[in-house]
């Protein structure tokens, strides 16, 4: 058995169309489809509400091209490893590594 939850939008015509690929060809499958109505919500979530470490943003986020490669790194706790040190030592809390240092 397989499972899948999918976000749909409900037509003007009051029907729901799915297309959903499950890998098999010629075989008799049973479906089972339950629904929810989804309501708009009315305020908008937080970056630590969607699971980003609190001040992630504000520590990251800038005019520089480099910026996402920092943010990535820094989320996934990861040592950047770049000869660009003075760029990435702004970044608090991240960790690099400058392998043609020489020393």
């Amino acid at each position: 058995m397989q499972s899948r939850k999918l976000r749909s939008q409900v037509g003007k015509d009051g029907i729901l169309h799915l297309d959903i690929p499950v890998g098999v060809t010629d075989k008799e499958i049973e479906v089972m489809v339950i629904y929810q109505l989804l309501e708009p919500s009315a305020q908008a979530k937080t970056p630590e509400e969607l699971g980003w470490p609190p001040g992630f943003f504000e520590q990251t986020a800038g005019s520089l091209q480099d910026d996402p490669i920092a943010a990535i790194a820094l989320v996934h706790q990861l040592t950047l490893v770049t000869h660009n040190t003075k760029e990435f030592a702004r970044v608090k809390g991240l960790q690099i590594e400058d392998w043609e240092e020489e020393g």
